[in-house]
């Protein structure tokens, strides 16, 4: 079971994105309790849940102008 997993690169997924490492780990207990094909459907259903969040809730920035100029920043 140890060639299954690249133990490095699951920890950079869960310093980096969290949701993906939960994808990466479902997938991985799939198909070490399952088979290859629950673990792929178990990894694509959670990335189809993790895009359709994304974009239930996008992400939203208040933008003010800059004195004397036509550029806009951040305001938070």
């Amino acid at each position: 079971m140890q060639g299954l997993i690249d133990y490095e690169a699951a920890i950079h997924l869960w310093k980096v994105d969290t949701f993906d490492f939960v994808v990466c780990l479902s997938a991985y207990i799939g198909v070490v309790f399952g088979s290859v094909e629950i673990g792929l459907v178990l990894a694509v259903a959670i990335s189809v849940i993790k895009v359709l969040l994304f974009v239930a809730r996008p992400r939203t920035f208040v933008q003010g102008n800059l004195p004397n100029s036509m550029v806009y920043r951040n305001v938070e």
